[in-house]
């Protein structure tokens, strides 16, 4: 992989960061912050990428690089959600278990 034209692509997008792991393609996080809301900002530009959509307030923000989102779109969304809240739950379960397992069976430790 070649470093400079990664960070001309980095600096055409307007991306803060570049996440670099061996094995995986790099990762450019762009639009995170550039909502109003201190708390939604990332959330929002994650699921805009995930869908491959433009999020946006006219006059505020655009988050995201794609078609601007439809009716449908809606369902995708929810799906996108209910596959990533089933997986944090199964993730709980299982480190759940894991506590009971190295307690030896004493009981959990309560982690939901």
């Amino acid at each position: 992989m070649e470093l400079n034209p990664l960070l001309r692509r980095a600096v055409e997008l307007g991306a803060s960061d570049i996440h670099l792991k061996v094995g995986l393609p790099p990762i450019l996080r762009r639009d995170g912050a550039l909502t109003a809301s201190p708390n939604a900002g990332r959330t929002m530009a994650a699921m805009a990428g995930a869908l491959g959509l433009t999020l946006g307030k006219r006059g505020a923000y655009r988050l995201g690089e794609g078609r601007p989102p439809a009716a449908g779109d809606v369902a995708r969304a929810v799906r996108v959600f209910a596959w990533a809240a089933g997986l944090t739950l199964g993730a709980l379960l299982l480190l759940d278990s894991l506590a009971l397992f190295l307690r030896g069976g004493r009981g959990a430790l309560g982690i939901i």
